[in-house]
C-alpha cells in the first residue's frame, strides 16, 4: 500500500505546532477532497449580514424621552439599561423601543446604528 507523508501546521495557544502523519495515499486524497469541499462551502455560503438602522430613521421611530416615573410601565425592564446596566434616574435621556423595552438614549442609539437593528433584550427587529 502506498503511503504519503502529511504535515499539518497549526497555531495552538499562540504557538506554532506541526503534526506529522504517514497515511495511506487513498486517505490523503479523500482528505484533500474534503478540504476542497469545505473551502468551496466557506467561499460560496451566504452569511447573513447584520442590518443596522439609519440614525435619522431611528430618531423618528424611537424619539428621545426624559425618564420619569410616568413613562415607567411597571416592568422590571424599566429599572436599568440592559446595555450598560446603569439605573435610570429622573431627567435621564432614554428611548423606548417598539417592543416596549427602555434603554439609555446613547446606548441604544449606538447599538442600533453600529451593531444590530434589533432590541438587545428580546431581539425583535426594528426594521
Amino acid at each position: 500500500m502506498a503511503m504519503s507523508h502529511l504535515s499539518v501546521v497549526a497555531n495552538v495557544n499562540g504557538h506554532e505546532v506541526t503534526f506529522e502523519f504517514d497515511m495511506p495515499t487513498v486517505l490523503t486524497d479523500e482528505m484533500q477532497e474534503l478540504q476542497d469541499f469545505m473551502a468551496w462551502q466557506f467561499e460560496n455560503s451566504a452569511v447573513p449580514a447584520r442590518t443596522t438602522a439609519d440614525a435619522a430613521a431611528f430618531n423618528t421611530t424611537c424619539p428621545r424621552l426624559t425618564y420619569a416615573k410616568k413613562i415607567k410601565t411597571g416592568s422590571d425592564d424599566d429599572l436599568c439599561c440592559a446595555v450598560c446596566c446603569t439605573d435610570f434616574k429622573p431627567r435621564m435621556h432614554v428611548r423606548r423601543l417598539p417592543c416596549g423595552h427602555l434603554f439609555c438614549s446613547k446606548c441604544i442609539t449606538k447599538w442600533v446604528t453600529k451593531e444590530s437593528a434589533t432590541c438587545p433584550t428580546c431581539r425583535k427587529s426594528l426594521t
